[in-house]
């Protein structure tokens, strides 16, 4: 049918392209075990005897944030396959599609952070906890939190909570604070599925150029929106949302012009807002992740079928189909081991300390997803069936 205008609506859509795209557990994986080195270096009184290779590899891991804008992107794609798929195609109820969310992503959440906070607790009281105690406090107590803190952490509204009730933002999960994101996200395409869910791809687009304006103005009047969707964090969403609509609706001209104007984002970013070599993350440095990963996806999903069936990139797959668990997981087990490794002054070197995370957090997330997790996949009137993972299957 040509390219279809995002203002198009959908009665005159045809089916998608393409159904689910499968390589995306292969990202998802890999996006999971990057965030998961990132958080198994750290620097210890030791790190001066750290040879040159052992340096490198820390600065190198010290960037593998660079997972979660591709977090961010994929969990785009998803919804808007989600939406399109079930809300606006098989009319599937509003309330049907925010207990989905709510069930893939709470009630796994709420037994890690319940599990965490008690393992905490008991273990602070034995003497000199490794886990509280010293100058490093990689827990603080689970008493020390406000209640309008935990409220904040329960609920994932923490990253936005002050703005509104003040105080200080503390999550207990340090993770979590992209799950705030997720949940904006998921409730900004829940009322666009209610007020306008034949013109989704209008309506997202829309949003855009309004969070666009809304980031720019508040970063020249310090206005404070850190922690809503609207200080440009829905912007690395709506790739994922521009993706799935290029690869299911743009003709082969569209899917090119969108992919050079990506193209062209990525080179105008360094030009406007500088280096996005910096050892410091920088917004700039998100957003050039993400919309690489975007331009990126577009054409290699041409060659989808041969990535998903690739044998050497199933350790991938598997890393990605259990990515929600190891996100949750992983940081508090993570930190657990530091605690052991200052505890026995165990030399921290990188070569150690990311074997021994992930000798620990795999495993154990294996086990949350077979056990935990996969009990809140299955979709509500289709037994049997289960929900393909989002960003929030991290």
């Amino acid at each position: 049918m040509g390219v279809v205008g995002f203002g198009d609506t959908i009665a005159f859509l045809p089916l998608p392209r393409t159904g689910r795209y499968q390589s995306l557990d292969h990202w998802r994986g890999l996006a999971c075990l990057a965030v998961l080195v990132n958080h198994s270096v750290w620097i210890a009184g030791d790190s001066g005897s750290w040879t040159a290779t052992e340096r490198w590899f820390v600065a190198l891991a010290q960037r593998f944030w660079l997972g979660v804008p591709l977090f961010f992107v994929i969990s785009g794609y998803c919804i808007a396959a989600t939406v399109d798929a079930h809300e606006r195609r098989e009319k599937g109820t509003l309330r049907a599609y925010l207990l989905r969310r709510i069930r893939r992503i709470f009630p796994p959440y709420w037994i890690v952070l319940s599990a965490a906070a008690l393992v905490v607790a008991l273990i602070d009281l034995l003497p000199a906890s490794p886990l509280t105690s010293g100058a490093e406090h990689l827990f603080l107590r689970p008493w020390w939190y406000s209640t309008w803190q935990w409220v904040g952490n329960v609920t994932l509204t923490e990253q936005w909570r002050t703005n509104i009730f003040g105080g200080q933002k503390a999550w207990f999960l340090g993770q979590a604070w992209t799950l705030s994101y997720e949940e904006q996200f998921y409730l900004v395409a829940a009322l666009l599925l209610w007020s306008m869910p034949r013109r989704f791809f209008a309506g997202a687009t829309a949003v855009s150029v309004i969070v666009a304006g809304i980031a720019v103005s508040a970063s020249r009047t310090q206005f404070p929106v850190q922690g809503f969707f609207v200080d440009g964090s829905w912007l690395q969403f709506y790739l994922g949302v521009v993706v799935y609509f290029s690869i299911n609706y743009a003709s082969g001209q569209g899917r090119a012009l969108v992919c050079a104007t990506l193209a062209l984002f990525t080179i105008l970013i360094p030009v406007v807002f500088g280096t996005v070599t910096s050892d410091v993350k920088t917004v700039s440095q998100s957003y050039f992740v993400a919309i690489l990963f975007a331009t990126t996806l577009i054409p290699l999903q041409g060659i989808d079928h041969i990535t998903a069936k690739a044998k050497t990139l199933e350790p991938l797959r598997y890393a990605g189909l259990m990515c929600y668990s190891l996100y949750l997981v992983h940081l508090p087990l993570n930190k657990m081991v530091e605690a052991g490794f200052r505890w026995f002054r165990m030399p921290s070197s990188p070569w150690l300390t990311v074997p021994a995370c992930a000798a620990v957090s795999i495993p154990l997330a294996w086990l949350f997803h077979l056990k935990v997790e996969r009990r809140f996949m299955v979709l509500a009137g289709a037994a049997g069936s289960r929900e393909a993972p989002s960003l929030s299957s991290r």
